[in-house]
């Protein structure tokens, strides 16, 4: 919006005198405050442009509670739309819309086990504020009769390099001309050596000198085969003995399995664990940590922690 100024609003004589000059300079910042008002006013008919009194109007009359000290306007605005949107009817598709605006484009998968009257959802593991919406908007839209069970997931890579390379390895001392084993290095009765050492140094030198390392075939070339990238994910699996909750509860009920490279964990929690699951971590038997990883998941109905770990061929880099 293009910024006015009174005193290009006035006849060019008046623009001239000194008095108006003076009153347009003064009256100035209120004309901005109403322009500004008067632009913002239009903005606020808009979902995803309303500032923060239209957005706390919006949350007063859906009996949201607010929280401005972790809640960014951005989301506050989204909120308020998804939750004016969701009316009925509800139909998997429309839960299906729902998963793609709250949790992302390909991040999601739903299941339903319909004899079983119980919906499976799969996600990543998203911010405290979409994940409190989402439980929010799948509670809201399923029917009552069905269950609810959240499974987030977390994915991780372990990469498999393989590096041939080799020492090339120099001797500092020869042996030259010498025929050893025809005559015997002394004679017995005599200090009369049969071999000499010429021209030897002995001492000034090591007898062999390694030189530095050469790379034959390096990492990024690729030469590891599926069946290695399988045992490693075999392994990988037994050695995963427990999950443990926000440091301190520890889950040893797993399902364990391997499909080609990639493992996959699943352990249950529910409400008797936690409310809310803020990290999870990976232990071995004698209790290490092999992975570990920062989580929000509000604990409101069953939970299946997900993890899915793929073994490829690459670096760290890559």
């Amino acid at each position: 919006m293009t910024k006015l100024r009174l005193i290009d609003l006035l006849p060019p004589w008046y623009a001239e005198v000194l008095d108006y000059q003076a009153i347009c300079e003064a009256e100035q910042p209120m004309f901005d405050d109403v322009q500004a008002a008067a632009a913002q006013l239009l903005l606020n008919l808009g979902w995803l442009t309303m500032d923060v009194d239209a957005v706390k109007l919006w949350e007063q009359a859906l009996k949201i509670m607010a929280d401005p000290t972790t809640e960014s306007l951005d989301f506050r605005r989204f909120r308020v739309l998804n939750r004016v949107a969701t009316k009925p009817p509800y139909t998997q598709r429309f839960l299906e819309n729902k998963l793609g605006e709250l949790v992302g484009k390909g991040m999601w998968s739903v299941s339903i086990d319909y004899p079983g009257y119980t919906i499976y959802i799969e996600r990543t593991a998203q911010s405290m504020n979409y994940t409190l919406e989402l439980e929010w908007t799948i509670n809201h839209i399923k029917p009552a009769h069905m269950a609810y069970v959240s499974r987030p997931y977390i994915d991780a890579v372990v990469a498999v390099a393989e590096r041939v390379s080799y020492i090339p390895v120099g001797w500092n001392y020869r042996l030259g001309s010498w025929k050893l084993g025809e005559l015997p290095f002394s004679n017995d009765h005599s200090t009369q050596y049969n071999y000499k050492l010429g021209t030897w140094a002995l001492g000034d030198q090591p007898f062999v000198s390694r030189e530095g390392e050469v790379v034959a075939k390096p990492e990024s070339t690729p030469s590891v085969k599926p069946p290695m990238l399988a045992d490693a994910a075999e392994a990988i699996m037994q050695n995963v003995f427990a999950v443990r909750v926000n440091g301190s509860s520890v889950i040893t009920a797993l399902q364990k399995s391997v499909a080609g490279s990639q493992v996959q964990i699943i352990a249950a929690a529910s409400q008797s664990i936690a409310d809310v699951i803020t990290k999870e971590e990976l232990l071995d038997g004698l209790g290490n940590v092999l992975s570990s990883a920062d989580v929000y998941i509000p604990v409101t109905s069953a939970v299946q922690l997900i993890y899915r770990i793929t073994v490829r061929e690459g670096t760290n880099g890559q």
